[in-house]
């Protein structure tokens, strides 16, 4: 299954060993996320480690492990989806590169994000609730 993944789930799966994690290491899944996605984490790492109680080593460890489980896509791959994308998140314009990834590569988001679940219903998203539930079927 491919799916977008967004900075919640990415964060989710640095900070703790748990549901979150394995399934991003789950091999069924074949991650995709727009290239902002490291800069965004790491511009809140401070933030990050503290909620994880990590160290900058665990830290970095960490989102380098659960960043070679995605493949990052250049933002030229899908700036022609951008102004679509912005139309469509208009709770969090922020997410857009996530949107029109998810309309370039026709895929589903798998998010932990409300303005992404509930703000707008152009580009199917899926909690990870969702997720172990599809692939437990």
């Amino acid at each position: 299954m491919e799916l977008v993944v967004d900075t919640s789930v990415v964060v989710a799966a640095v900070l703790k060993d748990g549901s979150t994690r394995n399934l991003v290491f789950n091999p069924l899944l074949k991650l995709y996320s727009p290239e902002r996605l490291e800069p965004e984490i790491l511009k809140n790492k401070e933030k990050f480690k503290e909620c994880g109680r990590l160290t900058e080593e665990q830290f970095h460890e960490s989102l380098t492990l659960v960043l070679k489980q995605i493949e990052i896509i250049p933002f030229e791959e899908y700036v022609e989806k951008e102004l679509v994308a912005k139309e469509i998140c208009k709770r969090d314009e922020s997410d857009w590169p996530f949107i029109a990834l998810a309309l370039k590569l026709h895929l589903t988001i798998w998010s932990n994000d409300p303005d992404l679940m509930e703000g707008q219903n152009k580009v199917k998203v899926i909690s990870i609730s969702d997720l172990i539930k599809i692939l437990s079927e």
